[in-house]
């Protein structure tokens, strides 16, 4: 885990390329994830979208995986908790 410091200049690096992949919205629709590939390890960065504001969930992997089946797992968990506690929100 990295140091608090370190920790602030990932996190905002992370938005600076969230916020990329937002603009370009009106061309490609809303972005969901994106994923970054280093020597020893991959990033998926989902893109959740609240009421009050955005959030990130990352998520660390390494190979070997399946691109396709981590995208499908976490997408399909993310669907089914964050339509539950948006309902949640509304009441």
């Amino acid at each position: 885990m990295p140091d608090e410091q370190t920790f602030q200049r990932l996190f905002l690096q992370t938005e600076v390329i969230a916020s990329i992949a937002k603009s370009n919205a009106p061309l490609f629709g809303d972005p969901t994830f994106f994923s970054l590939h280093f020597e020893h390890t991959d990033l998926y960065f989902f893109l959740l979208s609240g009421q009050t504001r955005s959030r990130v969930l990352a998520v660390e992997m390494i190979q070997p995986y399946s691109h396709e089946e981590i995208v499908s797992r976490v997408g399909k968990y993310l669907e089914q908790n964050l339509r539950s506690n948006s309902r949640q929100e509304n009441r």
